[in-house]
């Protein structure tokens, strides 16, 4: 089951349109890894994790025709998470495409098809409730959605431990501060493979401590050690960072150099994960 990073930025990605801080301008000069679409994850060919503002790049990037995707799922309903315009032009796309998301999500989704005079059903799309701790069976894929610490007052945003058919487990945690105990219980001996954190909060004091509502790097790999300490991940789980925001003023090849013989790799754009393997393909 390899796992394709499609993007590793936070909500404004690197560069910032608007932005001419140092990291931005470094960014847009070399380029390569150095550049970070909003947060995403294709899963094989036919599974997308989030649907961002850049989701047709991110597409034509790996050279993905959406139409083969199966199913996406959606952590919460923020715009760098889950847009709906590319949603609107499945009308001529035969094949079905399920969508899993919390009720939030779903009720999102079928507000932007009315403002537009549209239907899931006339797009070829099968909306899917997701409820923390409830596993879902689709196809060869297994999806466990857990709660995550995030989200608008009222909303029930979710990470997803994804468990291929081979038994194969990776673990996304998308915009998340630290777990609930419902949820580190949900993953409780699960011994995951791989895991994917957020680190919106980066490296810098005392930042690197933020656990509320994203995580800093100090946070990742406390959470790291709590995951492993209950056999949520297994001792050589692989584990990259991911959702980094150029407010954390570092660059790729600086998170490299922090992140050198801890275990965490930085994630880029276009990163590959073979999960069960313990090291990535570049």
């Amino acid at each position: 089951m390899n796992v394709t990073l499609l993007g590793t930025g936070a909500c404004e990605g690197i560069p910032s349109l608007w932005c001419r801080c140092p990291l931005c301008c470094h960014a847009r000069e070399h380029g390569g890894r150095e550049v970070r679409r909003r947060t995403s994850f294709l899963i094989g060919r036919d599974t997308i994790v989030d649907f961002g503002p850049d989701a047709k790049a991110q597409c034509e990037m790996v050279r993905l025709n959406a139409c083969e995707l199966k199913r996406i799922l959606i952590t919460h309903s923020h715009i760098d998470h889950f847009q709906t315009v590319d949603m609107m032009w499945r009308e001529n796309c035969r094949q079905e495409l399920k969508l899993f998301g919390s009720v939030s999500v779903l009720e999102r989704l079928n507000d932007a098809f009315r403002k537009e005079k549209t239907s899931a059903e006339h797009l070829h799309i099968i909306p899917v409730p997701a409820h923390p701790g409830e596993e879902i069976r689709d196809g060869a894929l297994s999806i466990l959605p857990v709660r995550a610490a995030h989200g608008e007052p009222g909303e029930i945003a979710l990470n997803y431990l994804l468990t291929g058919e081979h038994g194969e487990k990776i673990l996304l945690l998308a915009d998340t501060g630290w777990l609930p105990e419902k949820s580190l219980n949900a993953l409780e001996g699960r011994n995951a493979d791989a895991v994917v954190f957020e680190m919106s909060f980066g490296i810098r004091p005392p930042y690197s401590d933020e656990r509320a509502y994203h995580l800093g790097s100090n946070a990742v790999a406390e959470l790291r050690r709590e995951l492993v300490r209950r056999g949520a991940l297994k001792t050589d789980a692989f584990t990259a960072v991911t959702h980094i925001s150029h407010c954390s003023g570092i660059s790729h090849s600086g998170l490299e150099r922090f992140f050198a013989g801890t275990g965490i790799v930085p994630g880029f754009d276009g990163m590959v994960i073979p999960v069960g393997v313990t090291a990535p393909r570049p």
